[in-house]
């Protein structure tokens, strides 16, 4: 009988990055709609509109362009199988201390570092190496808004008792 582990193993990972993901659309959705309705020149009083469409257009180009190096790199930092020899088993472990460091025993602590640490390191390389035209992409506060609920989002998954399962698994 053939073990297909690793094949169940990044299933597991590309279904939970996806999660993250599909719980930080209305989380951003709210944080926009909020904006929006504290702007002291705004006449209307609810934009849920507004902020929907940005929230969903900013996401979209998430999954695009985002996400398929985000798995990639998810896989190979959170896979024990993986760089297994030369400096890149040293890059990991380096990686691996500095986040047990800020999470001892906190698995769901562990993945929001993970998430937002990898949401930043994305957008700092497309920002400056990939698409330096993007870099006033930083001063905009959605780019804070999307750190923030990328943070958030392994927290509030805990609550379900199956992602529960799932990160501590992982």
């Amino acid at each position: 009988m053939i073990k297909n582990r690793p094949v169940n193993f990044i299933l597991k990972c590309i279904l939970l990055t996806l999660s993250f993901w599909l719980v930080e659309i209305p989380l951003n959705i709210i944080v926009f709609e909020f904006e929006l309705f504290f702007k002291p020149y705004n006449i209307e009083f609810w934009h849920i509109n507004k902020a929907f469409l940005s929230t969903i257009g900013l996401n979209v180009i998430r999954l695009v362009f985002y996400y398929p190096i985000y798995i990639a790199i998810f896989i190979l930092l959170i896979c024990p199988m993986t760089w297994v020899g030369g400096p890149w088993k040293a890059l990991k472990s380096v990686l691996l201390r500095f986040v047990t460091k800020i999470a001892k025993n906190n698995k769901v602590l562990r993945m929001a570092v993970i998430n937002c640490g990898l949401y930043i390191f994305l957008s700092l390389l497309y920002g400056f190496l990939l698409m330096p035209e993007t870099k006033e992409y930083f001063a905009q506060p959605f780019f804070y808004y999307f750190v923030l609920s990328t943070f958030v989002s392994p927290f509030i998954l805990n609550y379900i008792p199956y992602y529960k399962k799932l990160i501590k698994e992982l």
